[in-house]
């Protein structure tokens, strides 16, 4: 019987071990239990956290989306207006090549038919001035001639009133002509600076 009673208290003490551990197990599992409480609890959060970014960035996302739609139209439109204006640029240099060759011919061929009028007013000139010459070549020849009968002839027989008037008039011939001779060639000296 005493071994029965043993027996008992050695089973109330293993009981009252089992209890103790139960209790230790129950309070850690309590402890497990609030920390996986807390843990829910963050994950909870987390995961509304995480909805919030989503929904957050999912308007960022589309925002940035219009936005790229708008760049790319805005893109399309300066690409459009370059366009627009390398061919206008184009057109304005053609028109402008076209007016300057239009207006330099035309200044062209005014200035080659004044150098026309020039070169044969210059080359009537040159023949005005050529009869000039050969004029005067044959009053020199006249006067020579005239000189060497001066001095053959006797004062007797010849009119000194006659001879003096045309002395005078060969002179007067000769101071005109000198006059010709000199104004064509300042005409011709003009002629020449304007060429040049």
């Amino acid at each position: 019987m005493l071994n029965k009673i043993k027996g008992l208290m050695e089973s109330e003490e293993k009981i009252k071990e089992v209890h103790d551990k139960l209790n230790t197990h129950n309070e850690n599992l309590t402890k497990q239990s609030e920390i996986i409480q807390a843990m829910h609890s963050d994950v909870s959060n987390l995961k509304t956290n995480l909805i919030n970014f989503h929904n957050n960035s999912s308007e960022h996302v589309n925002q940035i989306k219009k936005e790229l739609e708008s760049i790319r139209d805005v893109k399309i439109q300066m690409n459009s207006e370059l366009d627009d204006l390398k061919l206008l640029k184009t057109q304005l240099k053609q028109k402008v090549v076209e007016e300057l060759t239009k207006e330099f011919k035309t200044e062209l061929g005014s200035q080659v038919e004044r150098i026309r009028t020039d070169v044969k007013s210059y080359n009537d000139l040159k023949q005005s001035l050529q009869s000039v010459n050969t004029g005067i070549e044959q009053v020199k020849t006249e006067m020579s001639k005239f000189n060497r009968i001066a001095s053959n002839i006797k004062e007797k027989d010849f009119s000194l009133e006659k001879h003096a008037r045309k002395l005078k008039d060969f002179s007067d011939e000769k101071y005109e002509l000198l006059k010709k001779i000199d104004a064509l060639e300042r005409l011709v000296g003009r002629e020449r600076r304007k060429k040049f």
